[in-house]
């Protein structure tokens, strides 16, 4: 998830992705042998000596969390809120990736602004920080993993802003996090779904974008079932893009820092808006004011807001087109956060880029990136 906007008719928190489905910026020197990726995720030499790998990660609003081979998470970046879950009970930031306390059988795992959540292999979840983040409508500060109450059949999980989602095996979508945000949620006929700050949206069975809650152009659903078959969804602050299945790539909502890949206006744009010079993407990812997107050649390409070099293209500025995020190739997984982001390649190497205040980067250091550093583990 990231950090909320307001506007004159809506605040939105952005999403930090989708389903779990040392130098100025330069990428650091290959890691050692003991720490280097075999091709299914990031190796980590445990206190036992042997080797975890990193099968999934999300980026949070300020902070970061991985799911590793053995089924334990580690966290990194803001606890502000206990949002990573390491049970010290401090505010402290981690600069490098932290154990979740008395967690294991993690099957994926999903962070907004002050929380993180874990779906479980058994297909339970469990969620840690602060907000009302347990489904039951009550407001939690610094709360250790705990269980969300009636739910165990979630397939898939997703988070952002205050608003947490999993997809159901019956093929329906539940929310929580904010009051009434469950209201017009399909049960049915859902394969993807993604979480805004105070709306979600979801791919349908037959490729159409379904969306509920609040809109970036007033309250209530902003769906488009005349655009053409998508194959991936991702919404952001106060926009959603989506993949069609020719590679094309339309985004709607508001465009204010280039978020559609184009020159910025004022207007909220209910008619989707093609992002030029993309057209082999395969999934997305958004974030407060800007997105990324792997291609089918496993290269990214990202657009919208760099102000703090999330773009990772070793720059600063504002409303940029779609262009290729630098030095990384053969990349697996992208996820986002409100001004940075990571990504995993095939060797299993994780990379951080963009604002890094807060640790976020997990590179040791509170130095922004302008492209992809390796995180620090």
């Amino acid at each position: 998830m990231r950090s909320a906007r307001v506007f004159t008719v809506i605040c939105l928190v952005l999403s930090c992705g989708g389903e779990a489905n040392p130098g100025a910026g330069g990428v650091v020197s290959p890691l050692p042998p003991s720490r280097q990726g075999s091709g299914s995720g990031e190796t980590v030499a445990s206190a036992s000596g042997s080797p975890k790998k990193v099968s999934q990660f999300d980026c949070g609003d300020f902070h970061s969390c991985a799911r590793m081979e053995d089924g334990t998470a580690r966290c990194w970046g803001r606890d502000s809120e206990g949002q990573l879950g390491d049970g010290d009970g401090s505010d402290a930031e981690q600069l490098h990736p932290t154990l979740v306390s008395g967690l294991t059988g993690v099957a994926d795992l999903a962070s907004g602004a002050t929380f993180t959540c874990a779906r479980m292999i058994d297909r339970t979840v469990r969620c840690w920080g602060s907000g009302k983040i347990l489904g039951d409508g009550r407001e939690v500060r610094k709360v250790a993993p705990t269980s969300v109450p009636g739910l165990s059949d979630a397939v898939a999980i997703t988070a952002g802003g205050y608003v947490v989602c999993v997809r159901l095996a019956s093929g329906g979508a539940r929310c929580w996090g904010l009051d009434g945000i469950q209201n017009g949620a399909p049960d049915s006929g859902v394969e993807q779904v993604v979480a805004g700050g105070a709306h979600a949206c979801a791919r349908m069975k037959d490729g159409t974008a379904r969306c509920w809650g609040e809109g970036p152009w007033g309250n209530g659903p902003f769906s488009h079932p005349q655009m053409p078959p998508i194959q991936s969804i991702a919404t952001g602050d106060s926009f959603v893009c989506a993949t069609l299945r020719d590679g094309s790539t339309q985004c709607w909502g508001r465009n204010d820092q280039g978020e559609f890949g184009a020159n910025p206006d004022e207007d909220n744009h209910s008619v989707p808006v093609v992002v030029r010079g993309l057209t082999d993407a395969t999934t997305l990812e958004s974030a407060e004011s800007h997105s990324c997107a792997l291609r089918k050649d496993a290269s990214v390409h990202c657009w919208g807001s760099n102000t703090e070099g999330e773009l990772g293209r070793g720059t600063r500025s504002t409303a940029e087109l779609a262009a290729p995020l630098s030095g990384l190739t053969r990349v697996l997984q992208v996820s986002l956060g409100s001004d940075y982001g990571c990504a995993k390649t095939d060797d299993g190497v994780l990379h951080c880029w963009g604002n890094n205040r807060n640790g976020q980067l997990g590179d040791g250091t509170k130095e922004r990136r302008l492209t992809p550093t390796r995180v620090a583990w």
